[in-house]
C-alpha cells in the first residue's frame, strides 16, 4: 500500500505522485538489473492507480 501526503486529494494527484515516486526510485537504480526490479515493482502500482480513476470517472 502507497501512503500518500494529505495534501494529495485528487485522482490526477495520486496518480501523479504515484508516477513520479516511481521514476525518482528507478533513477536511483545502480544498474539495469535494479532498474528492472523496480520497474517490475511499481509498474502494477501505477497500473492499479490507473483502473481506479478510470473507474471513479465512469
Amino acid at each position: 500500500m502507497i501512503f500518500l501526503p494529505q495534501s494529495i486529494n485528487n485522482a490526477e494527484d495520486v496518480l501523479y505522485h504515484t508516477w513520479t515516486t516511481m521514476v525518482n526510485n528507478m533513477n536511483t537504480a545502480q544498474g539495469q538489473e535494479e532498474f528492472n526490479v523496480k520497474f517490475a515493482l511499481f509498474v502494477p502500482v501505477v497500473l492499479k492507480k490507473m483502473e481506479l480513476i478510470t473507474k471513479s470517472e465512469s
